[in-house]
């Protein structure tokens, strides 16, 4: 079933409805509640979010009317599952730091797995160098001449399920991108 929309309602989705605050001197959790309920997304303030600010802003979408008042008063935000979750933007910068290093370190220590990719009209020595900046830091590429195949080890996610499987991630499309024979 195709579902139609409204250009308001396209509008509402990316954000670009306009609001309106003329001359408002409020406590900020008010005003990020009436961004709340024109935009109909949910907001979650974080427990240090507070501060009295003077907003006047005319024909702007809501999404940048949350991101000035915001901004300008220290604070950010982060959009987690449809939830607008606000913060001090030390804090929200220092929890996306924290979550990367604990993916690295998870990529340090998850096991190694071997994929053999056997490839047919592709040169395995020159597509090794290519793929080689595409894996982890502890993954490697070895290339059997004999039987043109690449002998590819890193962490599960990097690697592709089977051997006619495409390569995920960052190693995606190889066997797509590779020539394919001419027709007889």
């Amino acid at each position: 079933m195709v579902e139609s929309l409204s250009a308001q309602e396209i509008d509402d989705q990316i954000g670009l409805r306009k609001v309106r605050f003329q001359q408002v001197i409020a406590d900020i959790r008010t005003v990020l509640k009436a961004i709340s309920e024109f935009s109909g997304r949910n907001i979650v303030l974080g427990s240090t979010v507070k501060a009295t600010v003077r907003v006047s802003l005319k024909n702007v979408g809501w999404e940048e009317a949350l991101r000035t008042v915001l901004r300008a008063n220290g604070l950010d935000y982060l959009e987690e599952g449809g939830i607008i979750r606000v913060d001090e933007a030390a804090k929200l910068q220092s929890e996306m730091v924290d979550r990367e290093a604990a993916r690295a370190k998870a990529a340090e220590v998850a096991p190694l797995e071997t994929r053999i990719v056997k490839l047919n009209f592709a040169n395995a020595s020159e597509l090794a160098a290519s793929l080689q900046s595409s894996l982890t830091r502890r993954g490697s590429i070895t290339v059997d001449k004999r039987t043109n195949t690449l002998i590819i080890q890193d962490v599960p996610q990097n690697l592709p399920r089977r051997d006619r499987d495409r390569l995920p991630g960052p190693l995606g499309g190889v066997r797509r991108r590779l020539p394919s024979p001419c027709p007889r």
